[in-house]
């Protein structure tokens, strides 16, 4: 009963974050970019951006997945 409570909830999370993502395309917002063309979101949404590390970058929010979300610099 625990582990199949935890997986409901697990599923659950899983289903808000990708509404939470997908509510942020279109929009533009601020993103801390950090190594490997991620970093993250003013609301600390996971995003995939070309940008080197340690830059704070205005963007526009294009595409959202499970993962988190695709930007590029406005």
């Amino acid at each position: 009963e625990r582990r199949a409570r935890a997986a409901r909830l697990r599923a659950a999370g899983a289903a808000e974050a990708r509404r939470f993502y997908d509510g942020l395309v279109g929009q533009t917002v601020e993103v801390l970019s950090e190594n490997g063309g991620r970093g993250r979101t003013e609301h600390f949404a996971p995003a995939r951006i070309a940008a080197p590390p340690g830059r704070l970058l205005r963007v526009r929010i294009r595409a959202a997945d499970a993962a988190g979300v695709t930007a590029e610099a406005v």
